[in-house]
């Protein structure tokens, strides 16, 4: 199983509980128990929390379930007081997935 596999199964698990729809949920790095839990869930071993959502957030970029939506303004994690832009991505529908595909 790869992390974005991990990670749609876990996004589509936790809607199911709270009663959402899991295309409305965003991932970026302001969601660490999400893309800690991912990693996890995956098979990866812990290292440090950071490096474990760079990994999942690299995997998210690279994979075809997941598109990117556009940024989320947020204050930088080196705890300087700047505001960042991290990347957010959206969880592709199947009939998306399957246009493109043709």
């Amino acid at each position: 199983m790869t992390i974005a596999e991990a990670l749609r199964d876990l996004m589509f698990e936790r809607a199911a509980e709270e009663g959402r729809d899991p295309y409305d949920h965003y991932i970026w790095q302001g969601d660490p128990d999400l893309l800690q839990s991912a990693y996890l869930r995956a098979g990866r071993t812990h290292t440090h929390p950071l490096n474990d959502m760079d990994a999942v957030m690299a995997s998210v970029r690279r994979s075809p379930l997941f598109e990117r939506v556009g940024t989320i303004p947020a204050h930088s994690r080196t705890g300087k007081a700047k505001e960042v832009r991290y990347a957010a991505y959206k969880l592709v529908k199947k009939s998306a997935r399957a246009c493109e595909a043709n």
